[in-house]
């Protein structure tokens, strides 16, 4: 009898251990079917974010899904030829399926700047995309912004040299990464250009202050001046009026022979041009500037204007590529760095027309299919940093076969 109960108790236990498994195999596979059956409807169209760069052998060889896309586009302004033409070159990833939306931000302020974004966010953008020419304190608050509202941000033309706002944005899952110029670099090369046309004496027109861009072109210039031991005469900080400002420097300095303005060309070299000019020193006074304008060309001719900086409007090109690259889940910059963007350098009419045909023409520099493979799964960030540093006219020339 004993024996016949142990027989029964032994297979009650083998019984119970197989639908225990039973049932466990069969929530698996509920959990799979869950998986499978999940659409964007589901997930209220949010997407898996990665952090890390995906590889064919991460996709198994399949394509990374190209999904459309809206890119809200914050500026300052489209009547000026530099933001006429970065927002123009924010557009070319359009050819990649998507809506490139521009929004002109009321001024040059924070308040102006944030409002752009909001403006842009409402208006559906999956990315922003600006430049913080407001001041830093302009990044914490977009920061925010695109956190709370799961849009991908990406900055171009900036710089973050506060090491607490840079800490602030690396831990945004949603932030993307920066595009700058070597803007130290870039006012080194302005007045060696300069000295080599005989300048000696130097006014610097400073356009803003806790600008990391203004004040790495102002330490590179004063770098030059030092080295080649040439004379800082005057910083003017921030004019109010430039034309004024630098009729008053030229009356007490008759010895400056070379007006170097870190800021837009536009808006400081051609005041500075009627200055010099008004003064009665013109052809005594070299000038240079950044950030291509439309009289450029005429004053280059005329000998009033001897070397600009710019012409890097595929800095907001590039940028809208990296975040493209981040909201397809496949980011070419997973470890957010600063992608470098090369200055053209214009000293002739011919520059001038040689960038108004092969950049700025009716066709883009660059081919959706060279966009699509500059940020395809099988290259670094270092690959795209080298096709960036690429750019210049003759390259343009040379890959159109011309």
């Amino acid at each position: 009898m004993k024996k016949l109960i142990s027989i029964i108790l032994i297979i009650m236990m083998i019984l119970g251990a197989v639908a225990c498994n039973s049932t466990k195999s069969n929530e698996s596979k509920e959990e799979v079917k869950e998986t499978e059956k999940k659409t964007d409807s589901d997930t209220d169209g949010e997407e898996v974010k990665e952090t890390e760069k995906k590889t064919d052998s991460d996709t198994d060889g399949e394509e990374v899904e190209r999904k459309p896309f809206k890119i809200g586009f914050s500026v300052w302004g489209t009547s000026d030829s530099h933001g006429r033409y970065v927002s123009q070159a924010a557009s070319w990833v359009e050819e990649l399926g998507g809506e490139v939306i521009v929004d002109v931000a009321q001024g040059f302020t924070i308040d102006a700047q944030v409002a752009s974004i909001e403006n842009l966010i409402q208006s559906g953008a999956d990315i922003v995309s600006f430049c913080a020419y407001s001041g830093e304190a302009v990044i914490p608050k977009i920061s925010e912004l695109a956190e709370k509202n799961e849009v991908y941000f990406v900055m171009w033309d900036t710089t973050v040299s506060d090491p607490a706002i840079q800490e602030m944005v690396d831990s945004n899952p949603y932030f993307v990464g920066t595009t700058n110029e070597g803007q130290f670099e870039a006012g080194y090369e302005t007045v060696e250009y300069l000295a080599e046309q005989g300048a000696t004496d130097f006014v610097i027109i400073k356009y803003a202050i806790g600008v990391a861009i203004c004040d790495e072109r102002v330490d590179g210039a004063s770098k030059a001046i030092d080295d080649l031991g040439l004379n800082l005469t005057y910083v003017i900080e921030v004019p109010e009026d430039t034309k004024k400002a630098v009729e008053d420097t030229l009356v007490n300095y008759p010895e400056v022979n070379a007006v170097v303005a870190v800021g837009g060309t536009a808006m400081y070299v051609t005041p500075s041009i009627q200055a010099i000019e008004s003064v009665g020193r013109k052809g005594e006074v070299l000038t240079s500037g950044f950030d291509f304008s439309d009289t450029m060309g005429a004053e280059l001719e005329a000998g009033d204007l001897s070397l600009v900086l710019g012409g890097h409007v595929v800095t907001t090109h590039f940028a809208n590529l990296m975040a493209l690259s981040a909201y397809w889940g496949d980011p070419i910059n997973p470890d957010k760095e600063q992608l470098m963007i090369p200055y053209l350098t214009v000293t002739s009419p011919e520059d001038i027309d040689n960038f108004n045909k092969y950049v700025v023409g009716d066709v883009p520099p660059y081919t959706p299919e060279e966009m699509l493979d500059s940020i395809s799964s099988d290259k670094t960030f270092d690959d795209f940093q080298k096709i960036a540093m690429e750019y210049s006219i003759e390259d343009v020339i040379s890959r159109r076969g011309e």
